[in-house]
């Protein structure tokens, strides 16, 4: 494997069933003071468990590394506890019980597009959807995922209604206030962090 892809799923497989590892490859990073590259990948092994782990970069120069089949990030994208089913309902659920509308965002899982970055859930404002991968989600509990969800409904409230949705808006950090999910608050965003604080301040 000359090049790893972020964002890619890879299969270790040796021809022994008991031995294959699927993984999605998340991102790169090389160790502190050494010169060798790795990559963060979420895997899964023959006993149906997930997990993160860190390959280096020559594990995936293996012969035994290869390209995951569709039939094997099936696989993977399977251990989600939720699907899009599940989220089109509660999405529906949380905008009638918090904004008392009809509407729907459109919800797209699993999108063909290379990952950019790291996102457990996405409001892309350009299509008006909310975005999910099936692999960030498997190693949330399901509270978390509808935290989640309910934080990327109020990006997609708050900009179908003409008013400030980004992260780093004092409107956004006070609704995610309101709704009592100030957890889901990107306080590594500089930005964010002082929106949510102003907010803070603004509602006392």
């Amino acid at each position: 494997m000359r090049t790893v892809l972020i964002g890619e799923h890879y299969t270790y497989d040796t021809g022994n069933p008991k031995a294959k590892i699927i993984m999605f490859v998340t991102d790169k990073g090389k160790y502190v003071g050494e010169d060798v590259y790795f990559f963060d990948a979420i895997a899964l092994n023959p006993f149906g468990e997930v997990f993160q782990k860190d390959y280096e970069l020559g594990f995936f120069q293996s012969e035994h590394v290869r390209i995951s089949t569709k039939d094997e990030i099936k696989k993977l994208r399977n251990c989600s506890p939720v699907d899009l089913q599940w989220m089109r309902k509660k999405a529906e659920e949380a905008i009638k019980k918090y904004w008392n509308i009809d509407s729907l965002p459109e919800i797209i899982f699993d999108p063909d597009e290379p990952l950019e970055i790291q996102f457990k859930g996405a409001y892309d404002s350009n299509l008006k959807a909310i975005i999910f991968r099936s692999e960030f989600l498997i190693l949330l509990s399901i509270q978390q995922i509808e935290k989640v969800l309910i934080h990327e409904l109020c990006h997609w409230y708050l900009h179908n209604t003409g008013q400030d949705f980004r992260d780093e808006n004092v409107r956004f950090a006070k609704e995610i206030i309101r709704l009592g999910i100030e957890d889901t608050i990107n306080i590594h965003n500089p930005k964010a962090k002082a929106a949510y604080e102003e907010a803070k301040r603004e509602l006392i």
